[in-house]
């Protein structure tokens, strides 16, 4: 959830709200890097200070990092900006506030099959680029201990077991 300066950050802890915006004394410089490339979309910037705060509101990352929704003030100028992109959908309004759907977000698991091999520099600057297909291709630091296979359908059945329905043997 995105939700600066509508509401201030850390408010939303208080309701078990995930925002990836908030104030800590101590959190990995890798993410305050990330948060500050995706602020400038220039990568290997330098990392924020002890407040992570989303500046670049229209960044692609914001879809890599699993924003999935967009909090709103109605009388601000940025509503009319969301409401007329076609990225979001408004799924929530109130007399002041407006909660939009941001429909590229990406699901909290996936699913990949192809990947690439990068070393940590290179990281930053490959997801600022607008071309990178963020999507379908996993960025690592080094070579996985599994083969690459492209255009394998998998079919696997998974069977989920519980205590309260399992048999003794």
């Amino acid at each position: 959830v995105l939700v600066t300066p509508t509401i201030p950050v850390n408010l939303m802890m208080n309701y078990r709200v995930p925002t990836f915006e908030g104030y800590d004394a101590v959190y990995p410089v890798r993410v305050s890097t990330l948060l500050s490339s995706l602020n400038s979309a220039i990568a290997n910037k330098t990392p924020l200070g002890r407040y992570a705060t989303i500046d670049n509101r229209d960044s692609h990352l914001l879809d890599l990092i699993n924003v999935k929704y967009r909090v709103v003030e109605v009388n601000n100028g940025q509503y009319l900006s969301v409401k007329t992109n076609p990225r979001y959908k408004e799924v929530f309004k109130d007399k002041n506030t407006s909660i939009f759907l941001n429909l590229d977000f990406m699901p909290r698991a996936k699913m990949y099959y192809d990947w690439k091999i990068l070393g940590e520099g290179e990281t930053l600057s490959t997801l600022v680029d607008k071309t990178f297909e963020y999507k379908n291709i996993l960025l690592l630091e080094e070579l996985p201990v599994i083969n690459r296979s492209k255009g394998i359908e998998v079919k696997n059945k998974v069977e989920l077991y519980f205590a309260s329905n399992a048999k003794s043997r």
